[in-house]
């Protein structure tokens, strides 16, 4: 192996470092073009948490939406596989509006467009034939009990295209809506 010495971030280690140092390795799958876009949430049990986002126009390609939380290697130290994972409800819905004619006034609707229940370390919902122009909501609830101290999420929307995603807040959301 010719080694070239330079800081680029590149390194050589033997597998028997390699182990001493590192007792588990993430492989993660990437698509070149695929923009991650991220927003991080946390939720107490019983609760939940909810991410806007805007397409102004059609995205006819595939993108996946996901929610990670933290690995079990950061909570359970002792790595005797003790750790559960809660399970997490993740589900997509598009904000429908329409106007009353009896009354004229705007109505505002959720229609449910995809979800998905998984105890893993994610779960993840592929949206294969794309989504049409318009305001979507992601809802999201992990089933945090006690035995979860680290109650962090991160939603990920990966595209082909940078999609704002943002943050809504509970307190503002009218449950009549959905």
């Amino acid at each position: 192996m010719k080694l070239e010495e330079k800081d680029d971030g590149c390194f050589w280690i033997s597998f028997q470092d390699y182990v001493k140092f590192f007792y588990i390795t993430t492989i993660c799958y990437y698509i070149d073009g695929t923009q991650d876009n991220t927003v991080a949430d946390m939720h107490e049990p019983a609760q939940f948490g909810m991410t806007k986002f805007m397409l102004a126009e059609d995205h006819p390609e595939p993108l996946v939406i996901t929610c990670d939380q933290v690995n079990a290697r950061f909570v359970d130290e002792t790595m005797l596989g003790s750790y559960k994972y809660p399970s997490i409800r993740l589900m997509l819905t598009k904000v429908n509006t329409r106007t009353d004619a009896a009354t004229q006034t705007q109505e505002v609707h959720q229609a449910f467009v995809h979800g998905n229940c998984d105890s893993d370390t994610h779960v993840s919902l592929p949206i294969q034939k794309g989504l049409k122009s318009g305001t979507y909501l992601i809802l999201y609830q992990a089933d945090f009990t006690e035995e979860h101290t680290e109650r962090k999420l991160v939603i990920s929307v990966y595209a082909g295209r940078e999609i704002e995603l943002k943050r809504v807040s509970v307190e503002d959301y009218q449950p009549d809506n959905f």
